[in-house]
């Protein structure tokens, strides 16, 4: 799950930005920024198993690629500072 440590590196460096990683075809953000994600942007929270564990799950939000000059834009003009890890 190295889309996830990646995450986990640059949220390290950025607290006060909610950063996204491209997996796939889709830009997927965890814990509270996917929280905060959902509630905003009125999109689903889901889950996923957090990396090493066989119960623990954590929060995930997330758009598909194409969509995501909208859901940024969105984030921005409720105030929010956006970053996007896209390795692809």
């Amino acid at each position: 799950m190295t889309y996830y440590k990646d995450w986990q590196q640059v949220k390290a460096l950025h607290k006060s930005k909610i950063v996204f990683t491209r997996v796939g075809d889709f830009y997927e953000t965890y814990h509270s920024d996917a929280e905060l994600v959902a509630k905003d942007c009125n999109i689903v929270l889901t889950s996923r198993p957090v990396p090493g564990s066989k119960t623990e799950r954590m929060p995930l939000a997330g758009f598909p690629h194409h969509a995501k000059d909208y859901y940024v834009k969105r984030l921005r003009d409720a105030g929010h500072e956006v970053a996007l890890i896209d390795k692809g």
